[in-house]
């Protein structure tokens, strides 16, 4: 049986609203218009979405609006280490 969990949405400092499933919401701005995203699989099969010429990968902008960071480690791994 599945369950379902709540979507929540926090901003992210570059502007990107990012909801605790991993999706991307990207705001309107003079180039593109406001659109919901997964983001786009670079070459090692990690998701990318870009912001004003930045490529932010997806679980990390997750991690560090959902997740503590007690210790202020610099990366975010997943638990089994598979991608």
């Amino acid at each position: 049986m599945k369950y379902l969990v709540k979507e929540q949405w926090r901003e992210h400092e570059s502007g990107l609203v990012v909801s605790n499933l991993g999706r991307v919401f990207v705001p309107k701005t003079k180039y593109s218009k406001e659109h919901f995203t997964y983001g786009h699989s670079d070459k090692d099969g990690y998701l990318r979405v870009m912001r004003n010429r930045k490529n932010y990968l997806v679980h990390r902008l997750v991690a560090e609006l959902f997740l503590p960071n007690p210790d202020n480690l610099p990366q975010v791994n997943h638990k089994s280490e598979v991608k």
